[in-house]
């Protein structure tokens, strides 16, 4: 059975936002929203904090009901919007058998 690329991009955007509004609440209460962009980044340029992203950490994980690896959370590839939501939905997605 084939995934529906729709869906997958309703999921990820999902996600995204449920990042997007945590991070507007919580770690960067009073930001613009337009500062947090999907590519915006968030460790590298200081926006989120090495205590931050460990908050952020925690609440992905109690929210999605993952857990999340230190290659997960890397800066390479966990510094923007998008590429949180990406290793979020890449837990959630179902294992492929075989692989």
């Amino acid at each position: 059975q084939q995934k529906c690329p729709t869906r997958r991009k309703a999921v990820m955007t999902n996600t995204e936002d449920i990042i997007r509004r945590h991070l507007l609440t919580t770690i960067r209460a009073g930001e613009a929203p337009e500062h947090l962009r999907a590519g915006t980044p968030l460790v590298s340029s200081g926006i989120v904090d090495s205590l931050g992203l460990m908050t952020l950490v925690a609440f992905l994980e109690h929210e999605f009901d993952v857990e999340l690896g230190a290659d997960d959370t890397a800066v390479e590839r966990f510094d923007s919007i998008a590429q949180m939501a990406a290793a979020v939905d890449a837990r959630l997605a179902p294992a492929v058998p075989g692989s």
